[in-house]
């Protein structure tokens, strides 16, 4: 019993030294001191993303500290990290992160009294299912709700009724959808995709294709959010 208590307490070490917390203040605090042997850095997300982005750091005796900014437009947080040398260990929901050093990415080192500060385009990082599915097509008069995460997307055949065939390629997950035209009785009709960033792989025969309003061709990108729209023509 009592090995057991020892080797408790020394997880519980372990784990107190190698987990710390930064004290941190809004920028708008001008009252506040920095202590000794500590630099105030700012740690701001500067996108229009309301992704919230966060770091963890570990200094050279392997304690590690986490800084996690608030949602854009508001006083952003002042964090006072001990003075040293720190490495980036882990970053979540950060398309950039920039310093006074330069731009930084997980393994990169940097001195806290030179760091200066924190700036970071944010990003959602989603878990995405390997098999996202679309659906569809349903003619315009079945009314339903757009599932969580896809896009409306509206494929207008044209008076022709062309029956043409539009293959795209997600960019996140590189899963490949195939769009058609109605050949008889539906003009319009549509389907649910994932949103995202797509490619065009292949436009499936001699006619003019729109996605989005724009004229597509193989390597066109294009985003689809909360709709988009086809357009096959002659």
């Amino acid at each position: 019993m009592k090995k057991i208590y020892l080797i408790l307490l020394l997880l519980c070490c372990l784990f107190s030294a190698n987990a710390g917390t930064l004290r941190r203040i809004l920028a708008t605090d001008t009252s506040t001191s920095t202590p000794d042997g500590y630099t105030k850095v700012v740690f701001v997300n500067v996108s229009s993303c309301s992704a919230v982005p966060s770091m963890v750091i570990e200094n050279s005796s392997g304690e590690r500290f986490e800084l996690v900014a608030r949602e854009p437009g508001v006083a952003p947080y002042m964090y006072f990290i001990p003075n040293g040398q720190y490495v980036v260990v882990s970053m979540h929901n950060v398309a950039t992160l920039n310093t006074a050093q330069g731009g930084m990415r997980v393994g990169a080192s940097f001195n806290a009294s030179s760091v200066g500060y924190f700036t970071i385009d944010s990003k959602y990082e989603e878990t995405i299912p390997d098999s996202f599915p679309s659906y569809g097509p349903y003619p315009m008069s079945y009314e339903q709700s757009v599932p969580a995460g896809y896009s409306k997307i509206v494929v207008d055949s044209s008076d022709k009724f062309i029956n043409g065939n539009l293959v795209i390629e997600n960019l996140t997950t590189n899963k490949l959808y195939t769009l058609y035209g109605s050949a008889t009785y539906y003009k319009l009709w549509y389907y649910f995709i994932p949103k995202g960033e797509y490619r065009v792989v292949s436009v499936g025969a001699n006619y003019k294709t729109r996605v989005n309003g724009s004229i597509a061709y193989k390597g066109f990108e294009f985003k689809f959010l909360e709709s988009g729209s086809v357009f096959f023509n002659e």
